[in-house]
């Protein structure tokens, strides 16, 4: 929840208060640039303002500066020791940022201070899911639950208790796909990865073709035609794909049919990556089935993938489950 501050009576000159409230105002209107701007004046004329520390730690989160949203939660908690949403929301921002221990951390604090924060459940639950914690997951997710936290589409895939408590390796699904000429499949230690296949030129990857897949929980919360219509309109994709690029750019997001598929989420994207500054350009064809979020990849050079787009869409269109 945004906080709002008690504005002030003088016409000529604005206090912390009313910068605050126009900040409130503007993140209203998703204006969250402008936001922080106000809520920075708020806090240069008042050091000790928590509230403009945390209203701008939300705009930053917004904009995906996630780690400029933990300092200023941080500072906000500085000033206000007992700020339970404040370490919520950072929380949160961990979350983004796969910092689960941190995350769990945070939102039992907030329990701590609150110990009717469903959201602090639900999100210490979301965490203690992604480190395979299972029996801690669903005690927190159903205790969100109890406290009026609606996780009616997400319970029944949380709380799924493993045979005699061991969490089994998953097993990939059958498949078949008719690889472009040259392609050279290779070994994965990734469990969820059901392909990777690569071309050579020269002693060096011209062209690399995956499909992977991901049994999360969270997807069983989404239909196809959902899947695809969130993935367009929202920033889930950007999201999940930039975290290995920098100067990261997405070309096109879209519907699109494929034959033995049917509708997909397909997009074309661009990046430089951290760990060799090399810029690639990927395609991606995305669609869930069975509760599943499959995903097939084509990445090239970006000055072959003219060429490439073809093939891969070519294969693509053989693929089957």
């Amino acid at each position: 929840m945004i906080g709002v501050g008690q504005g002030s009576n003088n016409n000529s000159i604005l206090s912390a208060e009313d910068y605050l409230n126009r900040g409130v105002s503007k993140t209203y209107l998703s204006d969250h640039s402008g936001a922080i701007v106000d809520y920075s004046k708020a806090i240069e004329i008042n050091p000790n303002f928590g509230l403009a520390y945390y209203n701008r730690g939300l705009s930053k989160r917004h904009l995906k500066d996630y780690n400029g949203a933990i300092v200023d939660y941080g500072k906000a908690i500085e000033l206000k020791p007992k700020y339970d949403s404040a370490y919520v929301n950072r929380g949160v921002s961990k979350i983004y940022l796969k910092d689960y221990n941190g995350a769990i951390a945070d939102c039992t604090k907030a329990i701590e201070i609150n110990s009717s924060y469903a959201l602090a459940y639900f999100n210490r639950g979301i965490s203690k899911y992604n480190l395979n914690d299972l029996e801690g997951a669903c005690q927190d997710v159903t205790k969100a639950e109890e406290l009026g936290y609606d996780v009616s589409k997400l319970i029944d895939a949380v709380c799924v208790t493993p045979i005699d408590g061991v969490q089994e390796s998953p097993k990939n699904p059958s498949f078949e796909i008719d690889l472009p000429e040259g392609y050279q499949i290779e070994q994965s230690d990734d469990l969820y990865n059901i392909l990777t296949a690569s071309k050579y030129s020269e002693g060096e990857v011209v062209g690399m073709i995956e499909i992977q897949y991901s049994d999360d929980w969270s997807f069983s919360t989404f239909t196809n035609e959902e899947f695809i219509s969130e993935m367009i309109k929202s920033d889930m994709f950007e999201d999940a794909s930039s975290m290995m690029f920098d100067n990261f750019k997405v070309q096109i997001k879209e519907k699109m049919y494929f034959k033995n598929l049917g509708y997909c989420f397909y997009s074309i994207y661009s990046g430089d990556y951290y760990a060799n500054n090399v810029r690639v350009t990927n395609i991606v064809v995305q669609f869930i089935k069975e509760d599943k979020l499959f995903t097939l990849r084509g990445s090239t050079l970006p000055e072959n993938f003219s060429n490439y787009h073809k093939q891969f869409l070519k294969s693509f269109e053989t693929f089957t489950l």
